[in-house]
């Protein structure tokens, strides 16, 4: 229902460094076995956008990574591997003229190949608990603000997601 109910973006100059910053502190906080880390290219301008809003899409996409990365991490615990790689969250942010792409990157368990092209598809899940929304949600947000939302594999174990906003011209 709060898919159906979301509210319509209050669009104000943010600091999208700050919001990126925030989402990460706050999944780094619940999830300490994962490490997380955010790299940004350059000095950020401010973006015309939702703040809050776009923090609810990233702590959607961090929140999906971490579960599967955790899952992963136990996975190889339950098979005694011993070349189990830590388990990582990497978001790298890249700014021009033209746009900004925020990219999230993990080495969790990877995308359902069966279902990898319906996972932003409302009610599309793959968890037991999961509702199916999370990734609709990050897609519609991404929308109203003129932009793109894409997952896609991470090579050689994990999934990739990109938002990408573009600059009015």
């Amino acid at each position: 229902s709060s898919f159906a109910r979301m509210p319509a973006p209050l669009y104000k100059e943010t600091d999208i460094e700050d919001v990126i910053k925030q989402a990460v502190f706050l999944q780094d906080v619940a999830a300490p076995k994962v490490q997380f880390s955010a790299q940004f290219e350059g000095a950020l301008h401010r973006l015309p956008c939702d703040g809050r809003l776009v923090g609810q899409a990233l702590t959607n996409i961090l929140k999906n990574a971490s579960e599967a990365v955790t899952a992963r991490l136990e996975k190889d615990a339950s098979q005694n591997s011993d070349t189990s790689e830590a388990g990582f969250v990497r978001v790298t942010v890249v700014q021009t003229d033209l746009k900004t792409v925020i990219t999230v990157e993990d080495n969790g368990l990877g995308l359902p190949q069966d279902q990898k092209d319906r996972l932003m598809e409302p009610y599309v899940t793959t968890r037991a608990k999961g509702t199916g929304l999370g990734l609709a949600i990050v897609r519609r947000i991404m929308e109203e603000h003129g932009g793109t939302a894409k997952i896609s594999d991470r090579v050689p174990i994990g999934a990739k997601a990109i938002l990408s906003f573009s600059h009015a011209a």
